[in-house]
């Protein structure tokens, strides 16, 4: 039950942050580390964030 949550939430992040940076058509994969099972929601998104914006940066399209 606990991965299905983090799934969730990583799944509703991650759809924010490409939407709000316009980005169709390209494929995300996120591997979530056990520690995020402990993870309040605050902190996957701050930490997502993050992430998905310098992978966008970076990815050319």
């Amino acid at each position: 039950m606990t991965r299905n949550v983090v799934k969730r939430r990583l799944r509703e992040i991650a759809w924010k942050v490409i939407t709000a940076e316009h980005r169709n058509g390209i494929d995300v994969v996120i591997r979530a580390l056990p520690s995020a099972a402990s993870a309040d929601y605050a902190k996957l998104d701050r930490d997502l964030h993050k992430c998905l914006r310098r992978g966008l940066a970076g990815s050319g399209t």
